[in-house]
């Protein structure tokens, strides 16, 4: 399973998001993890930012 995380560096919500995260991968019994991706930055792919 692949999961990304697409933020807006200026999101107040991102820390919120994380915190979602993890208790979903918890509550699924899967390893929490996920990749991010900030989406003003220039490594973001573009696969990423689709309807951003």
């Amino acid at each position: 399973m692949n999961v990304e995380l697409i933020y807006d560096r200026n999101c107040p919500n991102v820390s919120g998001a994380r915190s979602s995260l993890l208790r979903a991968f918890v509550q699924a019994d899967l390893p929490a993890r996920w990749r991010e991706w900030d989406s003003s930055s220039e490594e973001t792919p573009a696969h990423a930012l689709a309807g951003c």
